[in-house]
């Protein structure tokens, strides 16, 4: 029986798959975790601390009436699609370079460096936060 268990158990994982859901406006939901994403432009910011200040793009976007943040690397993690590349993402995200895209998350080891996903490929790496840009970023609101 607990043979069983666990069959079904690791079957269910492997279906589980990214749901996401396109609008018109440019934003995208993510139907399994709830999270709203911005995914209408390919701006860039010339540095990490523009992105996460409290007059941060995020901070200020005024899309679908939403509040929008920088998200963390678990967050940006589940936009990574490992059976594609060059973009790295669902299709539903169709304004993604092929670039990083920063996080708010800072790489723990060595505060002056922050968590990025390199999208070409779907890495998940980090940089160091006063690097020369451009920082890509995507903006993610919960509500």
């Amino acid at each position: 029986m607990l043979i069983k268990k666990i069959f079904i158990i690791l079957f269910l994982n492997i279906i589980a798959v990214a749901d996401f859901i396109r609008s018109d406006i440019g934003i995208v939901v993510d139907t399994n975790t709830g999270l709203i994403w911005q995914d209408n432009n390919t701006d860039t910011l010339s540095s990490w601390e523009i992105a996460v200040t409290e007059f941060g793009r995020c901070k200020t976007l005024t899309l679908a009436g939403l509040e929008w943040r920088l998200p963390n690397i678990n967050e940006l993690k589940t936009l990574i699609n490992y059976d594609t590349s060059a973009p790295a993402t669902y299709n539903e995200f169709v304004n993604t370079s092929l670039n990083h895209y920063v996080t708010s998350t800072t790489y723990m080891p060595d505060t002056s460096k922050v968590w990025y996903i390199q999208f070409s490929t779907g890495e998940v790496l980090y940089k160091e936060k006063t690097g020369e840009g451009p920082y890509y970023y995507k903006c993610v609101s919960n509500r």
